[in-house]
């Protein structure tokens, strides 16, 4: 991937190329923001601008034979480690045991979400995992030398699924052999070790402006300029989101939600009772991004609600139930809200039973909204 493939972000291309041409780039570096905000697609394009045989002015060339094997992900010094399942028998799989479903995914979209991988390779929605056994193969692989003498790099995408297994790798990130790269990607920075924090370079990843992803989806999709206009504005600075509500204007969680608050305004006891089992069986990532999209349309009721409907960003579904829904929110309960669904991600990602979980948390919202 070249850098002008990438979505906006042209201050974080700008830094990097002009890293690497000072011979300044170091070693390690964590990029930090929402998936679909590109920090994938940069630092695929950075790797390939490291290893073009032949760089044009700010870029890689895009025809030479690294540069052609990057674009398939099949370089031999460009190694890729993300979360994984265990097999049938419950043993830890390597990354290289889904390369080709990686590499697909890769192909098709680089914008891609952890939902998503973890919804390809885990039909039962298993949470994912960068396994101990993974970070030995990472010492193993970066321990050879280069194919084609120059540099070799590691891509640790989900970094914040790799947990304290990754003090594994305190020694080589301090002690690279020479012309090694580490790159890690993240969406929370919390969770990421303080040992390799202090290791490695911050790059914090911005939304991506409007006129960036209007662009972008000129250039990769066939839609009218009246959709790109207003995909972009609904996007909220995700190109992941952008692409697939250039697939469907409706959210994947907006019938979820709007059943949930209508049957926790009614308090129908057992009807949210077998809601939540429902929402159980779609797995923990969906639960977890579902519990994200439910903090944003909070956020917009709020907008609405001190008439700033000027900036918010919602498909005409989602703004017809926000219009409704805030006329049951105010300053004080909408914060509430907010927060225990805050606490309920934090829960869920600790494992907490979603079953028992969300039958509490209807309890409360359903107090709240009787309050308003």
């Amino acid at each position: 991937m070249k850098f002008s493939e990438v979505a906006g972000q042209d201050n974080l291309k700008e830094q990097l190329i002009t890293s690497i041409q000072n011979n300044m780039l170091s070693h390690a570096l964590l990029f930090v923001g929402e998936e679909g905000y590109g920090g994938l697609p940069l630092v695929l394009a950075l790797a390939q601008y490291l290893n073009c045989q032949q760089p044009v002015d700010h870029d890689s060339c895009g025809n030479c034979p690294s540069c052609r094997k990057l674009t398939k992900h099949i370089h031999p010094d460009i190694h890729y480690s993300f979360p994984t399942i265990s097999d049938s028998k419950g043993k830890p799989s390597l990354s290289s045991t889904f390369y080709k479903e990686w590499r697909s995914s890769l192909i098709e979209n680089p914008y891609l979400s952890y939902f998503d991988w973890l919804q390809l390779i885990s039909p039962d929605a298993k949470q994912g995992n960068i396994t101990m056994a993974e970070c030995h193969a990472i010492i193993r692989n970066l321990s050879l030398k280069a194919f084609d003498g120059r540099n070799k790099i590691q891509i640790i995408w989900s970094a914040d699924h790799l947990g304290p297994n990754g003090n594994t790798l305190l020694k080589i990130i301090e002690e690279p052999t020479p012309n090694t790269y580490f790159f890690f990607l993240a969406r929370n920075k919390d969770r990421i070790l303080n040992t390799i924090l202090s290791r490695a370079q911050l790059l914090l990843v911005p939304p991506i402006s409007i006129e960036s992803i209007s662009e972008k989806l000129n250039q990769d999709l066939d839609l009218t300029d009246v959709e790109i206009n207003q995909i972009a504005k609904l996007a909220n600075g995700n190109y992941a989101n952008a692409l697939r509500l250039s697939k469907s204007q409706q959210s994947d969680h907006e019938d979820d939600f709007i059943s949930w608050m209508r049957l926790c305004y009614e308090f129908k006891v057992l009807d949210i009772f077998q809601w939540g089992v429902k929402l159980n069986e779609k797995g923990r990532e969906y639960i977890k991004d579902f519990l994200q999209y439910g903090m944003r349309i909070i956020r917009e009721c709020m907008l609405i609600s001190n008439h700033a409907e000027q900036i918010n960003s919602l498909s005409k579904t989602e703004e017809d139930f926000a219009r409704k829904f805030s006329l049951f929110t105010n300053d004080n309960n909408a914060f509430k809200f907010y927060e225990l669904l805050s606490k309920t991600q934090y829960y869920i990602e600790r494992n907490a039973n979603p079953k028992i979980i969300f039958f509490n948390l209807s309890l409360h919202f359903h107090k709240l909204l009787k309050q308003n």
